[in-house]
């Protein structure tokens, strides 16, 4: 199994993060993102393919970054997806991450992906975002 960080989809999550509203309380926290990639098929338990996970940095690997969260995208579950499906994909990811501050202290926490984040991705981009598109979904979308 290969690891490697992918500076692109860093970028990417910096930009999602600085831009778009629904992230907003990740910019205000400065919440730090590192992104690898795997070379590895990860599937759900109906065999669905996972296009990426999201997790802290545990506590024992801080001293090898600065970043709070760690998002592992699998290489071969998105090569059929397009940059505009990569960048959903990683808009998920971070839409798990919450930090709270309540107590006077700086808590990372990866929630699940909750039916408001769903409802927002679905209305933004449609139920069937990470399907392929064919000349008959664009006129489909036309109708």
């Amino acid at each position: 199994m290969d690891f490697r960080r992918n500076t692109r989809f860093e970028d990417l999550a910096k930009e999602l993060i600085d831009t778009e509203t629904c992230l907003v309380m990740l910019r205000l926290a400065n919440v730090k993102v590192v992104v690898i990639m795997s070379d590895k098929v990860k599937l759900d338990e109906i065999g669905n393919r996972i296009y990426a996970d999201c997790e802290k940095i545990p506590p024992k690997f801080m001293w090898a970054t600065d970043a709070d969260v760690m998002i592992t995208v699998y290489e071969l579950n998105i090569a059929g997806l397009t940059e505009q499906q990569k960048r959903i994909v990683i808009m998920r990811e971070l839409m798990k991450i919450h930090c709270d501050e309540s107590d006077g202290k700086r808590k990372i926490k990866i929630m699940d992906f909750d039916l408001k984040d769903f409802k927002l991705i679905v209305d933004r981009y449609g139920v069937n975002w990470d399907k392929e598109t064919d000349l008959f979904t664009e006129v489909e979308k036309k109708l």
